[in-house]
């Protein structure tokens, strides 16, 4: 977690955690909730009875995965969807759209579609991000028209 937020704070996005030499179990709830670009926090005490996701302070960008103390591992990880999902409603619904899309290009653009994934889980404004990608193209979405690109300097 230290080094999500340290390399944040430098405009640096760490997209995905894969932990070498721990309990398989472990390893996988880290890679999921890194994919979610949650941080993982295990803890102890009355507040959390369930795993859920809760938001730092006011931005929902960043959030923690925060897991009971003795809750079984393998039960969070199923539960991690749902409380993702329960957390930033609109950005699991985008992300399960990227998915499909991802499916329906056959993969000819999953990287461009990954990239669009991270900035919307980074920004939590999938309006933005699309409008910024279509803007890339010369499209505006709001109107359906193209822009023209600027000549080239001679």
């Amino acid at each position: 977690m230290l080094i999500r937020v340290l390399s944040s704070s430098e405009g640096e996005i760490i997209s995905e955690v894969v932990l070498e030499d721990h309990d398989p179990t472990l390893a996988a709830l880290y890679h999921a909730a890194s994919k979610l670009l949650l941080d993982v926090e295990i803890i102890d005490g009355p507040r959390i009875t369930c795993p859920t996701v809760r938001a730092r302070g006011q931005d929902p960008a960043r959030a923690t995965y925060f897991i009971p103390q003795g809750w079984d591992l393998t039960d969070a990880l199923d539960e991690l969807p749902a409380a993702f999902t329960d957390a930033r409603p609109e950005a699991a619904r985008n992300l399960r759209l990227i998915d499909r899309a991802k499916k329906d290009s056959e993969g000819k653009i999953d990287h461009a579609l990954d990239v669009v994934a991270m900035l919307i889980l980074d920004t939590d404004d999938p309006e933005g991000v699309y409008d910024e990608v279509l803007g890339l193209f010369g499209e505006d979405r709001a109107y359906g028209v193209t822009v023209d690109a600027p000549a080239a300097a001679a």
